[in-house]
């Protein structure tokens, strides 16, 4: 698999109204994220360095 062409919103969508997409070697990547804020390192320091167990209790951004 190669990363050759990368098409507009257009296209997308009439690859979907077609159901092409995941067929016929067209595959659909979405790369999109959310930031969120920056964390307090200090905080991170003194409450959660070396707890993992309470790290992954943790919510997810």
């Amino acid at each position: 698999m190669s990363l050759k062409r990368i098409v507009d919103v257009g296209t997308v969508s009439q690859l979907l109204k077609k159901n092409i997409i995941n067929k016929e070697g067209v595959r659909l990547l979405d790369c999109s994220y959310a930031v969120g804020t920056k964390p307090d390192w200090k905080k991170f320091k003194e409450e959660l360095y070396g707890n993992f167990k309470e790290i992954l209790a943790q919510p997810s951004l």
